[in-house]
């Protein structure tokens, strides 16, 4: 793979977990939870949730999937149009 290829992978891949990480902030911020209610609640460190939330950081999916469901939220994948 060549490394421009590599490049725009990362690229976007970044794009996405900063997404995901707004997406997290802004909806624990919509039920006025601290970052420190939400890692308890998701059995995390709260520099896990401010780095993840900050898009700085590849956690595991069931990590992901733990902070999702205290917010109660839901990832999903979708067709790209």
């Amino acid at each position: 793979m060549s490394s421009k290829i590599k490049q725009e992978i990362t690229e976007y891949v970044n794009t996405h977990r900063e997404k995901l990480g707004r997406d997290f902030r802004e909806t624990r911020t919509a039920l006025g939870w601290s970052i420190e209610q939400v890692a308890q609640m998701a059995g995390v460190k709260p520099i896990t949730i401010e780095k993840i939330e900050a898009g700085k950081i590849n956690v595991s999916f069931d990590i992901m999937v733990r902070v999702a469901d205290v917010l109660s939220s839901d990832i999903t994948i979708k067709e790209r149009s």
